[in-house]
């Protein structure tokens, strides 16, 4: 879309050359997007050519992206103090939303970071040793990218608390689509990160859990 909108329009990849690339990147950062979605927009872009490359849609002498190399993503510090962290594991919140979202943040930093996604795919029944592959790397084959531990009892209980005793999966009593629930447990989060005060409370989300775990094993 936004190649689309740089463009005026559609254009034939025998048209895409690499001043069209280097004119595309500083259309972006006009934009005022973050460097980490301009190269993910660029990235993608080379993606969609590099494909038909290779489906012989399209001979380039010289290739768009010769003189384009990816620059470093923004850092994003999502983690937050041990301290914190335990305001969030001690807090008692009135609202329900908020009361969940400490629930399920704490679950993840108590499962070593483990994604919303993978929570929700896994069977908890009977289980204390914990074995999955993350969504997001399962479709790699380089290596072995199975994730095994012990479930701790801080992590046994919530998930006793939550978990459906037919599945064995969690069951937060929200039933619509997953990403319409990860939004809802950011805001809940937030929320929570607001009414306890926390320093950048704005910056608190779901994976803060995941990077907070990774810094304080640090």
């Amino acid at each position: 879309r936004l190649f689309h909108d740089f463009n005026n329009g559609d254009v034939f990849l025998s048209e895409i050359r690499p001043d069209t690339i280097s004119q595309f990147e500083r259309y972006l950062h006009r934009s005022g997007v973050s460097q980490s979605y301009c190269n993910m927009n660029m990235s993608m872009v080379r993606t969609i050519i590099n494909r038909a490359i290779r489906a012989q849609l399209i001979t380039y002498e010289v290739h768009p992206f010769i003189y384009w190399t990816r620059p470093a993503d923004d850092i994003r510090e999502l983690d937050i103090s041990v301290e914190d962290v335990r305001l969030i594991r001690d807090s008692e919140p009135h609202l329900k939303k908020q009361r969940l979202g400490r629930d399920i943040f704490m679950l993840s930093y108590y499962l070593g970071g483990m994604n919303l996604i993978d929570l929700l795919s896994v069977n908890f029944k009977g289980v204390k040793v914990l074995e999955y592959t993350r969504y997001k790397s399962r479709n790699m084959k380089r290596s072995d990218k199975r994730i095994s531990f012990t479930i701790q009892p801080e992590a046994r209980a919530l998930i006793d608390k939550y978990m459906n005793r037919n599945t064995g999966r969690l069951d937060f009593g929200y039933k619509f689509q997953y990403k319409n629930f990860l939004s809802y447990v950011t805001r809940s989060i937030k929320s929570l990160a607001e009414e306890l005060e926390i320093d950048d409370a704005q910056k608190v989300c779901f994976y803060s859990a995941r990077k907070s775990f990774v810094q304080h094993g640090f």
